[in-house]
């Protein structure tokens, strides 16, 4: 919604209750990356065997790490990496596929 809209549609008294609500019940976007860490985790967890047990800190991004080296500078850099992340992926899935086809034969 635009502020002219909301201005226009929302009197003053509903608009501070829902700055109120805020402070109270945070929504989007403060911590949405632990609340899809936190799901991305619940997933691995029910998906995954004992051996490859995952912490939700492991689906967090990790910001602070990297700004500004001369790693995350080059395009080249952060494609191989993305790349690397990718094949990983895409081998634990293909992994996943060939037991649930063991199951069900």
């Amino acid at each position: 919604m635009s502020v002219f809209r909301a201005q226009r549609e929302i009197s003053s008294k509903e608009f501070a209750e829902w700055m109120a609500y805020d402070r109270i019940e945070p929504g989007e976007p403060h911590r949405s990356d632990w609340r899809s860490a936190m799901l991305a985790w619940v997933i691995s967890q029910a998906m995954s065997s004992k051996r490859t047990r995952t912490k939700i800190s492991d689906f967090l991004p990790k910001f602070e790490n990297n700004i500004g080296s001369e790693e995350t500078k080059d395009w080249r850099s952060i494609k191989q990496r993305m790349l690397s992340w990718a094949t990983k992926v895409n081998r634990q899935d293909a992994k996943m596929k060939k037991r649930e086809q063991k199951k069900d034969k």
